[in-house]
């Protein structure tokens, strides 16, 4: 009893750390600082948004310059591109070849400078040449400082993880419109832009399975619309323990089988952070999958979809429930070929589910929030099983890292070198560049960027420039 009293106390103590360190995060970093610099922190007024305990995970950090300014694209670090001779590998010392950089671009913006028939050729290795900026480095010493990891070990354990989404705050809502569906009764939030391009962007949040859309996805989608006016349609899918993969799967079936229907003549994205960034590649797959193996040739007219009727896409309209029930079995079943994403953005991207990679453990002392027992527990849950085989922890629709290479495709992958699931992407990244040099007709494009020394779904704290970077690389990507 009497250790469990202090236990509890410890906990305690350790979140009150931890809402200590978001707010001073939040609020009091000088973001242009980097590495050599000793200037003292910038302290501003926080905002009247109260934290909650619970939605302690979902904070934003915001990171301000000297007068309380968001740090602009335009103000990003300098960074280096290198493009993989036909004859290398995919490792750090491989040999590289720089990439010219256009003469009408910010100095300290680079983006993606090959030519689309290259990209179809060769894989684009990026490698951020930067130093890790001060902003990040204290985000890591405070996670180490704290016990993140061990935290977040025991909020798996205890199941104490946030069960329910995040709702849109009201920075969504500007100069845009969000309507709200109902897919197997949990919400869809769709967000339109007023100069909306004909591009619809998928995005999947992470949290293994078990967690739910955070405040911090909120704030990246929103640098996402701001940077690229498409079309978002963020779902608030069955988690775990209470639902499997099983489950998920036929989620989705349902939301992208609408997406399809309802966007008939936009681009399609898939974006996708930590699991969200597995699920996006494993489902694309299982399209691919599907659409290989579909034997169905008769096709319905559209108005048997029912589409326009019940989901009036650019009106503003409340549903009670999702009336694809109704009819998706039987019409899913007769569709002869699913359109796939052309384009799949993965940000630290969970590939294994029972994370296999010997390279993994190496970095497993250098990740301050991921661990492989957290990892471990969420995958027990994802499939229904304490005690997984093998062949189920390799089955295709959760570790893609297994299934099959997509066909015309694009993929960018963006990770960390101090990220469990960095072996994994460069493993990935190998694959595809042995698909690339097959000459396979069907290899549209793989780019992997990779930022030495940083964390786990970095990026989704947008006010880093380390974040500042990737987000501007992602517009170019869905731009070009």
């Amino acid at each position: 009893m009497k250790y469990n009293y202090w236990l509890n106390i410890a906990m305690m103590f350790r979140l009150k750390v931890i809402i200590s360190v978001v707010f001073f995060q939040q609020f009091g970093f000088n973001s242009n600082l980097t590495a050599s610099d000793s200037s003292p922190f910038c302290i501003s007024e926080p905002s009247s948004n109260s934290i909650a305990g619970e939605d302690l995970h979902s904070t934003t950090h915001s990171i301000k310059d000297s007068n309380s300014n968001p740090i602009a694209v335009e103000d990003l670090h300098s960074t280096t591109h290198y493009l993989m001779d036909s004859n290398s590998s995919s490792d750090t010392n491989s040999k590289s070849t720089p990439v010219t950089k256009p003469t009408n671009l910010h100095p300290k913006t680079q983006i993606n400078t090959m030519t689309p028939d290259t990209l179809k050729k060769e894989v684009f290795i990026y490698t951020h040449d930067t130093a890790i900026s001060t902003a990040a480095k204290i985000m890591k010493g405070s996670s180490e400082f704290v016990g993140l990891r061990f935290g977040i070990e025991k909020l798996v354990e205890s199941g104490a993880y946030p069960k329910f989404a995040y709702l849109p705050p009201p920075f969504i809502f500007s100069k845009k419109e969000v309507n709200t569906l109902i897919f197997q009764k949990r919400k869809v939030w769709t967000i339109k832009p007023k100069s909306a391009k004909k591009q619809v962007i998928l995005y999947l949040h992470g949290g293994g399975y078990v967690a739910n859309l955070s405040l911090v996805h909120w704030d990246f989608i929103q640098e996402i619309i701001q940077k690229t006016n498409s079309i978002l349609v963020v779902p608030d899918y069955p988690l775990s323990p209470d639902f499997t993969y099983k489950d998920l799967y036929e989620f989705m079936d349902e939301l992208y089988f609408w997406i399809i229907q309802a966007y008939p003549e936009h681009e399609i994205i898939f974006m996708g952070d930590s699991a969200g960034g597995g699920l996006s590649l494993a489902y694309a797959q299982y399209i691919q999958n599907r659409n290989l193996n579909s034997t169905s040739k008769n096709t319905p007219s559209k108005d048997s979809f029912l589409v326009e009727q019940h989901f009036p896409v650019d009106q503003h309209f409340p549903i009670e429930d999702s009336k694809l029930n109704e009819i998706a079995g039987a019409v899913r079943e007769n569709i002869a070929s699913w359109k796939t994403p052309q384009k799949i953005i993965l940000l630290s991207p969970w590939l294994d589910l029972g994370m296999k990679n010997k390279d993994a453990k190496a970095i497993a002392e250098l990740d301050k929030i991921l661990s492989f027992e957290v990892l471990n527990l969420c995958s027990q849950a994802y499939l229904g099983n304490k005690n997984p085989t093998e062949d189920a922890l390799k089955l295709q629709q959760v570790s893609p890292i297994y299934g099959p290479l997509l066909e015309n495709v694009q993929i960018a992958l963006f990770v960390g070198t101090h990220d469990l699931f960095w072996a994994d992407s460069k493993k990935l990244t190998n694959q595809y560049a042995d698909y690339a040099k097959s000459d396979h007709p069907a290899y549209s494009g793989f780019q992997f960027y990779e930022y030495p020394q940083m964390f786990h779904v970095w990026m989704l704290f947008t006010k880093l420039p380390e974040s500042q970077s990737v987000i501007a690389q992602i517009a170019d990507f869905l731009n070009n």
